[in-house]
């Protein structure tokens, strides 16, 4: 395997070969990889936003962080069917995100969690077609956080937000076709939707997914929770996972990490400015391999940011709290389902 190769890998399998070597010389190495690789993606990702915000306004500040996601994801990860499919479906998918700000400017609550749940519906149908290469959870997470930081925008920023994303488009087709050209030439995208039959395991949990983010997006509005897509982040984390099995332990892990994560950020930036910490936390998290790992140094990005908006005591309470609330709904909400799956005729793990 080329150095370029390993660069490419997960933390996970990058620390599974350090464990595994048994030369010391070779799991140094492994480990500079994996530190390389970690302060790569956040040069990048600071480089890619900085264009971003630079050329279309700080408007598109926070909708570059969504596409900078997407194009992580886009070159390793397909839809499963056609390319010719695929780039409609990615168009789709650039449509919803220009559609955000318009829902977030609506006053009906009601409407909002109807347009909520069909965009979310369509983000998850076309490019869910494998759910554990992890598409449901970027673009349901994609959703929540460019919802959650949305404003109400002018027809000059809505104007720049489009040239944006067509920008994006253009660039991300290109680079999904060179990467997925040659892959599932022969499906379309209903056979993809329907190969199992309209009712299979897949799609359902697909649809389950998408009513419960959308459910928890209405609740923390009629709420009135502060930093709302913490919750929405919460719950989605803990449902996105298709073995209900590991519920129990994504609980505990959430919480247990983002308290450790908040307590040490409070810590850490009395010492050390919010905005580096923020960095130093996005470089950790790509040396994390565990789901606890990542939720603490999680909080360094997410608690960096809040810092603008409330004092630090409360940044603190209201991560802890929001992610509580989301833990909480997801608890109940994969209990109901749990229930619901001895009526329904299908296997849980009919993938």
């Amino acid at each position: 395997m080329t150095f370029y190769q390993k660069l490419q890998l997960d933390p996970f399998v990058l620390k599974k070969q350090i464990h595994n070597s048994v030369s010391k010389n070779e799991r140094q190495k492994l480990f500079l990889i994996m530190l390389l690789r970690s302060v790569l993606i956040v040069a990048f990702a600071i480089a890619f936003i900085s264009a971003i915000s630079y050329g279309f306004g700080m408007e598109n500040s926070f909708l570059a962080v969504i596409l900078f996601c997407m194009l992580l994801s886009l070159r390793f990860v397909h839809f499963g069917y056609k390319i010719s499919h695929s780039i409609v479906s990615l168009g789709i998918i650039f449509a919803v995100l220009f559609s955000i700000p318009l829902i977030f400017q609506l006053e009906n609550i009601y409407l909002k969690f109807v347009l909520n749940l069909i965009n979310l519906l369509l983000l998850l149908f076309l490019t869910g077609k494998e759910p554990q290469m992890g598409n449901p959870g970027l673009y349901s997470f994609s959703y929540i956080f460019l919802l959650g930081t949305s404003v109400k925008l002018s027809p000059a920023q809505l104007n720049s937000r489009f040239w944006v994303l067509l920008s994006c488009f253009i660039l991300f087709a290109v680079i999904f076709f060179q990467k997925h050209r040659h892959k599932d030439t022969e499906v379309s995208i209903s056979q993809s939707i329907f190969d199992k039959g309209i009712a299979s395991m897949r799609n359902i949990w697909l649809a389950y997914y998408a009513i419960g983010s959308s459910l928890v997006i209405l609740l923390s509005e009629v709420w009135n929770l502060p930093r709302a897509m913490w919750v929405g982040f919460a719950f989605s984390s803990i449902i996105s996972t298709f073995d209900f099995s590991n519920s129990k332990s994504r609980v505990i892990d959430r919480m247990v990490g983002v308290i450790a994560g908040s307590i040490l950020f409070m810590i850490l930036v009395n010492f050390i400015p919010k905005d580096l910490l923020g960095i130093i936390g996005g470089v950790c998290l790509g040396l994390s391999a565990t789901y606890r790992f990542k939720n603490v140094f999680n909080c360094f990005g997410a608690l960096a940011l809040a810092f603008t908006i409330f004092s630090g005591n409360s940044a603190v309470a209201i991560r802890i709290f929001d992610n509580l609330v989301g833990v909480l709904l997801a608890v109940v909400y994969v209990f109901i389902w749990k229930l619901l799956l001895r009526w329904m005729p299908v296997e849980l793990d009919g993938f």
